[in-house]
Protein backbone atom coordinates (compact mmCIF):
# COMPACT_ATOMS: atom_id res chain seq x y z
CA UNK A 1 0.00 0.00 0.00
CA UNK A 2 0.98 3.48 -0.90
CA UNK A 3 2.09 5.91 1.88
CA UNK A 4 -0.09 8.72 2.22
CA UNK A 5 0.91 12.07 2.00
CA UNK A 6 -0.37 15.98 2.38
CA UNK A 7 -0.87 17.06 -0.68
CA UNK A 8 -1.42 20.88 0.13
CA UNK A 9 -2.47 23.55 2.39
CA UNK A 10 -6.28 23.41 0.24
CA UNK A 11 -6.72 19.51 0.66
CA UNK A 12 -6.03 20.00 4.79
CA UNK A 13 -8.75 22.96 4.78
CA UNK A 14 -11.17 21.61 2.38
CA UNK A 15 -11.40 18.77 4.30
CA UNK A 16 -11.54 20.40 7.46
CA UNK A 17 -14.79 22.80 5.85
CA UNK A 18 -16.54 19.01 4.75
CA UNK A 19 -15.90 17.79 8.30
CA UNK A 20 -17.16 20.73 9.50
CA UNK A 21 -20.30 21.02 7.46
CA UNK A 22 -20.66 17.26 7.64
CA UNK A 23 -21.16 17.94 11.62
CA UNK A 24 -23.27 20.73 11.50
CA UNK A 25 -26.71 20.23 12.88
CA UNK A 26 -29.18 19.54 10.65
CA UNK A 27 -31.43 22.70 8.87
CA UNK A 28 -34.83 22.32 7.50
CA UNK A 29 -34.65 23.36 3.83
CA UNK A 30 -36.43 26.34 4.05
CA UNK A 31 -33.88 28.04 6.89
CA UNK A 32 -30.68 27.20 4.53
CA UNK A 33 -29.55 28.99 0.95
CA UNK A 34 -29.65 26.25 -1.19
CA UNK A 35 -29.20 25.91 -4.92
CA UNK A 36 -32.25 26.25 -6.93
CA UNK A 37 -31.67 22.77 -8.70
CA UNK A 38 -31.62 20.83 -5.53
CA UNK A 39 -34.89 18.77 -4.43
CA UNK A 40 -35.19 16.82 -1.06
CA UNK A 41 -38.00 14.50 -1.07
CA UNK A 42 -39.20 12.32 1.55
CA UNK A 43 -39.58 8.72 0.13
CA UNK A 44 -41.29 5.54 1.43
CA UNK A 45 -38.35 2.93 2.71
CA UNK A 46 -39.87 0.70 -0.28
CA UNK A 47 -38.54 3.38 -2.77
CA UNK A 48 -35.20 2.84 -1.52
CA UNK A 49 -32.85 1.79 -4.24
CA UNK A 50 -31.85 -2.18 -3.10
CA UNK A 51 -28.03 -1.22 -3.29
CA UNK A 52 -28.54 1.70 -0.98
CA UNK A 53 -31.14 -0.25 1.30
CA UNK A 54 -28.01 -3.33 1.50
CA UNK A 55 -25.27 -0.76 2.23
CA UNK A 56 -27.11 0.79 4.76
CA UNK A 57 -28.30 -2.53 6.30
CA UNK A 58 -24.61 -3.66 6.70
CA UNK A 59 -23.30 -0.24 8.46
CA UNK A 60 -26.47 -0.13 10.47
CA UNK A 61 -25.42 -3.80 11.72
CA UNK A 62 -28.88 -4.80 10.37
CA UNK A 63 -30.79 -2.18 11.87
CA UNK A 64 -33.68 -0.80 9.37
CA UNK A 65 -34.18 2.58 7.85
CA UNK A 66 -37.01 4.62 9.89
CA UNK A 67 -37.02 7.69 7.13
CA UNK A 68 -35.30 7.98 3.49
CA UNK A 69 -34.79 11.11 1.90
CA UNK A 70 -33.71 10.91 -1.93
CA UNK A 71 -31.64 14.36 -2.48
CA UNK A 72 -31.10 15.42 -5.87
CA UNK A 73 -28.61 17.85 -7.09
CA UNK A 74 -27.53 18.49 -10.32
CA UNK A 75 -28.61 15.29 -11.88
CA UNK A 76 -26.76 13.24 -9.22
CA UNK A 77 -29.40 11.30 -6.57
CA UNK A 78 -27.92 10.77 -2.39
CA UNK A 79 -29.99 8.88 -0.39
CA UNK A 80 -30.27 10.41 3.46
CA UNK A 81 -31.66 7.25 5.92
CA UNK A 82 -31.85 7.52 9.52
CA UNK A 83 -33.32 4.57 11.94
CA UNK A 84 -34.32 5.07 15.28
CA UNK A 85 -35.33 3.18 18.41
CA UNK A 86 -33.90 0.55 20.56
CA UNK A 87 -31.96 3.20 21.77
CA UNK A 88 -29.63 3.14 18.51
CA UNK A 89 -29.39 6.25 16.43
CA UNK A 90 -27.85 5.60 12.94
CA UNK A 91 -28.18 8.40 9.42
CA UNK A 92 -26.18 7.93 6.50
CA UNK A 93 -26.30 9.61 3.12
CA UNK A 94 -25.51 7.49 0.78
CA UNK A 95 -24.68 7.47 -2.91
CA UNK A 96 -27.52 5.85 -5.60
CA UNK A 97 -24.94 3.06 -5.99
CA UNK A 98 -24.64 2.02 -2.54
CA UNK A 99 -21.78 4.18 -1.53
CA UNK A 100 -21.78 5.63 2.14
CA UNK A 101 -20.91 9.48 1.97
CA UNK A 102 -21.07 10.04 5.49
CA UNK A 103 -22.12 8.37 8.45
CA UNK A 104 -23.74 9.69 11.96
CA UNK A 105 -24.21 7.22 14.94
CA UNK A 106 -25.10 8.32 18.61
CA UNK A 107 -22.31 7.19 21.24
CA UNK A 108 -21.97 7.60 24.73
CA UNK A 109 -20.64 9.78 25.86
CA UNK A 110 -17.69 7.99 28.03
CA UNK A 111 -16.97 6.63 24.62
CA UNK A 112 -15.16 10.26 23.58
CA UNK A 113 -11.51 10.19 23.61
CA UNK A 114 -9.83 12.26 26.43
CA UNK A 115 -8.70 14.83 24.30
CA UNK A 116 -11.53 15.83 22.91
CA UNK A 117 -13.43 15.69 26.28
CA UNK A 118 -10.47 18.03 27.53
CA UNK A 119 -10.69 20.01 25.06
CA UNK A 120 -14.41 20.80 25.62
CA UNK A 121 -14.01 21.05 28.95
CA UNK A 122 -11.25 23.52 28.30
CA UNK A 123 -13.17 25.53 25.63
CA UNK A 124 -16.79 25.37 27.62
CA UNK A 125 -15.84 25.86 31.53
CA UNK A 126 -18.64 24.42 33.76
CA UNK A 127 -20.51 22.90 30.61
CA UNK A 128 -21.01 19.00 30.55
CA UNK A 129 -21.80 17.14 27.63
CA UNK A 130 -25.44 16.00 27.03
CA UNK A 131 -25.31 14.26 23.62
CA UNK A 132 -22.34 12.63 21.41
CA UNK A 133 -22.18 11.56 18.04
CA UNK A 134 -19.41 10.14 16.00
CA UNK A 135 -19.38 11.25 12.23
CA UNK A 136 -17.67 9.51 9.60
CA UNK A 137 -16.81 11.73 6.27
CA UNK A 138 -16.20 9.24 3.01
CA UNK A 139 -14.53 11.13 0.22
CA UNK A 140 -11.39 10.17 -2.18
CA UNK A 141 -9.09 12.60 -1.87
CA UNK A 142 -6.57 12.81 -5.57
CA UNK A 143 -3.80 14.45 -7.55
CA UNK A 144 -4.85 15.04 -10.77
CA UNK A 145 -1.55 16.20 -13.53
CA UNK A 146 -2.00 18.33 -16.67
CA UNK A 147 0.99 18.61 -18.34
CA UNK A 148 3.25 20.51 -16.11
CA UNK A 149 0.17 21.38 -13.64
CA UNK A 150 -0.53 19.49 -10.67
CA UNK A 151 -4.14 19.69 -9.01
CA UNK A 152 -5.69 18.34 -5.60
CA UNK A 153 -9.64 17.10 -5.84
CA UNK A 154 -11.76 15.50 -3.04
CA UNK A 155 -14.40 13.20 -4.62
CA UNK A 156 -17.24 11.67 -3.30
CA UNK A 157 -19.06 8.32 -4.20
CA UNK A 158 -21.70 10.26 -5.27
CA UNK A 159 -20.05 11.67 -7.93
CA UNK A 160 -19.28 15.06 -6.35
CA UNK A 161 -16.12 16.73 -7.06
CA UNK A 162 -13.99 19.83 -5.60
CA UNK A 163 -11.05 20.65 -7.01
CA UNK A 164 -8.03 23.00 -5.91
CA UNK A 165 -6.82 25.09 -8.63
CA UNK A 166 -9.30 25.19 -11.66
CA UNK A 167 -7.97 22.30 -13.71
CA UNK A 168 -8.57 24.63 -16.80
CA UNK A 169 -5.97 26.87 -15.25
CA UNK A 170 -7.69 29.35 -13.22
CA UNK A 171 -5.50 30.33 -9.65
CA UNK A 172 -8.73 30.07 -8.10
CA UNK A 173 -7.99 28.33 -4.41
CA UNK A 174 -11.23 26.72 -4.00
CA UNK A 175 -14.04 26.16 -5.96
CA UNK A 176 -17.30 23.93 -5.16
CA UNK A 177 -18.09 22.47 -8.69
CA UNK A 178 -22.02 21.32 -7.50
CA UNK A 179 -22.61 23.75 -4.53
CA UNK A 180 -23.15 20.64 -2.17
CA UNK A 181 -21.39 19.89 1.33
CA UNK A 182 -22.39 16.12 1.56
Amino acid sequence: MQSLKLASAFTLGALAALAIAAAAPDVDDDDRDRDDDEQTVQIEIAQIPPKVLASFLVYSKGVKPTSAERITDDGIDVYALESEGDGVDFEAVLSSAGDIIRTESQIAIDTLPQSVRDAIAKAFPGATISEADAVALSYFAVELHKGDRTFDAVAFASGDIELGDEFDGDDDEHEDHDGDDY
